[in-house]
């Protein structure tokens, strides 16, 4: 008998030497290609300081407050056309979007925040926002957003009924001191408008996935059921799952409605199920009680 003819390892010092140089001048190519992009996306950015920033100058709310000069309303009617206009018109009452609800007419309607339409009031509105779709305007500096205010109630609100010279006296209480960092209280949850086209469809989800919740519970509980076994045990446990693990009883539900009992196992001892142990269980186990889940869902096992 003839013995096998051997095949000759090709290996030479130069396919070394080449397949290295191939290799470096790829990884130098995407180096040096995203070292290109970062300098073309970065160029713009300036350079980068890591030292310690200075602490914000104070702000003095009480003189922001009380100046109401020409020069303070003329500079607030330049920042109300660039960054209020476009909303509320260049008069305060126009609704130049056409959202609903519409943009409050700033010469008549009353003010919905709890804090009102005082000096102090309208900067806190400028400052933290109000319901859906008024946002808050941060990125103007203290001065700026008072100067807004200053022009809009005394340019269209002073002649109105509408107007108040001065917040009510617990608004003025939370008027911060001179130096003070804090600028008020924050919009509270409950008085955050929604807007009326997302209720209706929030509440169908919430039936929705209650719905599912709750036949995922009564089909586990039926397949815990029957007679005693090991598996049956385990699935009886696996039943006293807490109500808010019901997302994965609804996704433990629907992998054994497509029969699929390798993803039923795969769920059964995931980290969602709310016990760890599962994952401890001999995989006999986990996988004849995947079985009797499967089979309780309508499948074939």
């Amino acid at each position: 008998m003839s013995s096998p003819a051997k095949t000759r390892e090709i290996s030479h010092p130069a396919l070394w030497s080449v397949g290295l140089l191939a290799a470096a001048g790829a990884m130098g190519w995407v180096f040096f290609h995203w070292l290109d992009v970062g300098m073309l996306h970065g160029r713009d950015a300036g350079r980068i300081d890591f030292a310690p920033k200075a602490a914000a100058a104070p702000i003095d709310h009480p003189a922001l407050i009380a100046d109401r000069s020409p020069a303070v309303l003329e500079r607030g009617q330049q920042l109300y056309l660039k960054n209020c206009a476009s909303c509320h018109g260049p008069n305060g009452d126009q609704n130049m979007t056409g959202s609903s609800p519409a943009p409050r007419n700033l010469k008549k309607d009353a003010y919905k925040a709890e804090w009102g339409g005082g000096p102090y009031g309208f900067f806190l509105t400028l400052t933290k926002g109000w319901g859906q779709g008024m946002p808050g305007f941060t990125n103007l500096d203290a001065a700026d957003r008072y100067a807004v205010a200053h022009f809009v109630r005394e340019t269209w609100q002073k002649p109105q009924p509408i107007y108040i010279a001065d917040d009510k006296p617990e608004i003025q209480a939370q008027i911060p001191r001179p130096g003070a960092v804090a600028e008020g209280p924050r919009t509270p949850p409950h008085l955050v408008e929604q807007h009326a086209k997302l209720h209706p469809l929030m509440a169908v989800a919430a039936r929705e996935g209650e719905a599912r919740a709750t036949a995922a519970r009564a089909w586990l509980s039926e397949a815990a059921g029957g007679a005693e076994t090991a598996e049956r045990r385990l699935l009886a446990r696996i039943a006293k799952t807490p109500a808010r693990h019901a997302g994965w009883l609804v996704q433990l539900h629907e992998a054994a409605r497509t029969g699929d009992r390798a993803r039923v196992v795969v769920v059964l001892i995931s980290a969602d199920s709310g016990d760890p142990s599962l994952a401890l269980e001999p995989a006999a186990s986990i996988d004849a009680a995947a079985g009797v889940l499967v089979a309780a869902a309508g499948q074939k096992a």
